[in-house]
């Protein structure tokens, strides 16, 4: 799904940060910041650039959101249900089990 960047995105960063996600290659590092900005798409920031999911068709976003999160609707916290399968990732890779709840609709 495509991704912009605009003032909506920087004033959604204003939220609490609600996960990270840091990458390390020859080129350097980049972390990735993103907030929960409640049944809106996915807020993130890379560097000083905060960036909003920008998919407007409803068939689409629930498509996209049934092959991501499991759950088939336009209209989910996705920021939250980004974070939950980040959880899921690190808990496979450490065979830890954290408590999360699913994403509803």
């Amino acid at each position: 799904m495509p991704s912009l960047s605009s003032d909506e995105a920087r004033t959604a960063m204003k939220s609490p940060i609600q996960g990270m996600v840091e990458t390390f290659s020859d080129q350097g590092e980049t972390k990735v910041e993103f907030v929960d900005v409640g049944k809106n798409p996915l807020c993130f920031q890379i560097g000083k650039l905060a960036y909003l999911r920008t998919e407007t068709s409803e068939e689409r976003l629930s498509a996209f959101h049934l092959r991501q999160y499991g759950v088939n609707t336009p209209s989910i916290a996705e920021g939250y249900a980004f974070y939950h399968k980040l959880l899921s990732i690190c808990d496979s890779l450490t065979n830890t089990e954290h408590q999360t709840n699913p994403v509803s609709e």
